[in-house]
């Protein structure tokens, strides 16, 4: 027992004490300063087992140092010591020692979200592309134009030449809402790389190409955006005019081709992302299996990628020559179209030497284009050049003012000024008066002078006709008169003569 109580370690304790406490202190303070995940996920296991061991063995040796000796009693001490500091030291041992695990879990997380990401952003970029090359192309016909055709041709004829015109808008307007939905549809998500991006952080894994990745997709978004407006604007601003109708084809290409090389771009980024994450084959080839339209839908190696991305950026600079040429090409045509409205305005001026049909003509055209202050002073204007010689003149120039100015609430184009009536006419007979204004000849409408014509000549003979008329009441508005019953007969014993 006195043994026991002047027990003194041994040479070989201490050395065995020193080295093993040295190493759990560099081992410990080597973790603590690298602060990185290994790459390999066994590898902390290996060195949480050692560490243990390590602590295990300074707990036998330790007791030593206490009078413990290695007797019966002295070894079962030792040995629970030891066992004692192994469990303590694998299983509590701080996090701050070992973040590893933790932190390589959360990395293997973002990465499989990254790569669903990605994919899902590509086979969106696939389909949003699909449906812009199928919506834009040139040569997509359909019958849908024809059917409109035929029918507004039995409907309406006489709105035939703004009708092409409104049926391009509205084909645009449709074209537009069509391609919104579906983009919405098929959504490309940027609103998640913020958050991966952390994660990545907080892992110590790089994020330069994830982030180049998101860019490269939210100018594929932005280049979507740019596309639909493009075709709301031509919806806006469509034209009968060959060069402005060139022009705005030339600016849809162009909006489809830039939106394919932002998505070929973004499909080109996401592939770097991809093979950096080391995604499975097997899912990169379900991904691209399906890929129509960015290309090619295979599985790349790095040099293709490479090539693929200097061909995408060669292409982006030839795109950006091209926007300039769109910019001058529309500049050309402003001018154009200045210089053409500067020549109407020139043209629109009453001249002393024009014929009452060149006036009353020109006030017209000031009132189709809107111009209605101006189309009322052309018409005062006739009132008093013709007054000398043409009685009714200014009777004709009065009535004009006051349909003019009231045309929009009528909702007509036009119509035919009655400028006299015959004697014993069959339009005398039935009520018309000079100053009314025809507007429907059996069920023709009649804007200009050559739509009565036809109108007449259409008609059959010895058949009933109905004749609509406006007529100017007591508080000086127009009224709209029933429609009156007549038998057909020739033009001139009709009526008498007419004006537009």
């Amino acid at each position: 027992m006195n043994s026991q109580l002047t027990y003194h370690p041994a040479q070989w304790e201490k050395i065995v004490a020193t080295i093993v406490a040295l190493f759990i202190v560099g081992l410990i303070s080597f973790l603590v300063i690298r602060d990185k995940p290994f790459s390999d996920s066994s590898f902390p296991i290996f060195i949480r087992i050692l560490l243990s061991l390590a602590c295990a063995i300074l707990g036998a040796v330790i007791p030593g140092f206490l009078s413990i000796d290695l007797q019966a009693n002295g070894l079962l001490i030792r040995a629970g010591g030891a066992l004692a500091l192994f469990v303590i030291t694998y299983f509590f041992t701080p996090q701050t020692v070992f973040p590893l695990d933790e932190r390589k879990n959360k990395a293997e997380k973002a990465k499989q979200l990254i790569t669903s990401e990605i994919i899902f952003n590509i086979k969106n970029l696939d389909t949003r592309l699909g449906f812009a090359e199928h919506s834009l192309s040139l040569d997509n016909t359909d019958n849908v134009k024809d059917r409109f055709d035929e029918t507004r041709k039995k409907v309406a004829p006489a709105i035939e030449s703004v009708a092409k015109e409104n049926y391009g808008k509205l084909m645009s307007q449709q074209q537009a809402a069509s391609l919104r939905a579906t983009f919405n549809s098929y959504p490309l998500r940027t609103d998640l790389e913020s958050s991966l991006v952390q994660v990545l952080v907080d892992g110590n894994v790089s994020h330069d190409r994830i982030n180049a990745f998101y860019k490269d997709l939210r100018e594929a978004q932005h280049q979507s955006e740019a596309m639909l407006e493009t075709i709301g604007d031509i919806a806006l601003a469509s034209s009968g005019n060959k060069d402005t109708v060139a022009y705005q084809k030339r600016k849809i290409i162009f909006a489809k081709n830039m939106l394919k090389n932002r998505s070929q771009s973004a499909y080109l980024s996401g592939w770097i992302v991809l093979k950096n994450l080391e995604a499975p084959s097997s899912q990169l080839n379900d991904t691209i299996i399906v890929l129509q339209y960015l290309k090619p839908n295979r599985i790349l190696s790095n040099s293709e990628i490479t090539q693929l991305i200097n061909e995408s950026i060669v292409e982006a600079e030839q795109l950006l020559v091209e926007r300039k040429y769109l910019v001058a090409e529309a500049k050309r045509i402003t001018e154009s179209a200045l210089t053409a409205m500067a020549d109407l305005e020139e043209k629109l001026k009453i001249q002393p030497t024009d014929t009452w049909n060149q006036v009353t003509g020109k006030a017209k055209t000031l009132r189709q284009l809107g111009r209605i202050t101006d189309a009322v002073a052309v018409f005062s204007r006739y009132g008093e050049m013709f007054s000398d010689k043409d009685p009714s003149a200014k009777q004709y120039a009065k009535t004009a003012q006051l349909f003019t100015t009231q045309i929009a609430d009528l909702k007509l184009d036009g119509g035919i000024y009655i400028y006299e009536i015959s004697k014993n006419s069959i339009a005398e007979k039935a009520g018309f008066k000079i100053g009314d204004i025809i507007i429907d000849y059996n069920g023709k409408i009649t804007n200009e002078m050559d739509d009565l014509i036809t109108a007449l000549k259409n008609s059959p003979k010895d058949e009933m006709v109905r004749i609509t008329f406006l007529r100017i009441d007591d508080n000086g508005a127009w009224i709209q008169v029933p429609s009156a019953i007549f038998w057909q007969v020739p033009k001139n014993s009709f009526f008498g003569v007419l004006k537009p």
